[in-house]
């Protein structure tokens, strides 16, 4: 396992490499770009020269993607009376409509396990609930 700075390395040289090929004038607009790949969320902001750019969007509150995947772990917690895996958080919120895509749920999840709103041990058991009524 690579140790944190060479990590840090790739990825200061991997943003550099991106902000050397964007089109000059691009963003046009302050703005956040997030992505979300085997449990690890990026966010990057992003401003034009001369603008600031774009805060954190959590102070402590859940957005409306976020109360959507808490609720269905809470349902399918309560429904399975176990931790439940990301593939059934997922196949709960299309049955209830949710139109929420796969990356942007996994996104999601990474950023609840990561603001210890949920855990999620990686010990095959899922995701629980950190307020102790998860089984």
């Amino acid at each position: 396992m690579l140790s944190i700075d060479p990590i840090r390395l790739l990825v200061e040289h991997n943003l550099l490499k991106l902000l050397t090929e964007l089109p000059p004038g691009w963003p046009p607009a302050p703005m956040v770009v997030e992505q979300s790949l085997h449990g690890l969320s990026v966010s990057l902001r992003f401003a034009p020269p001369g603008s600031e750019l774009p805060a954190n969007d959590h102070d402590g509150r859940t957005n409306a993607i976020e109360r959507e995947v808490l609720d269905a772990v809470r349902v399918e917690i309560d429904r399975l009376g176990r931790r439940v895996m990301g593939a059934e958080i997922r196949t709960a919120l299309k049955a209830a409509g949710c139109q929420w895509g796969v990356s942007t749920i996994n996104r999601t999840l990474a950023e609840l396990v990561a603001r210890k709103i949920l855990v999620n041990e990686r010990d095959g058991r899922g995701y629980g609930i950190t307020d102790g009524n998860d089984p």
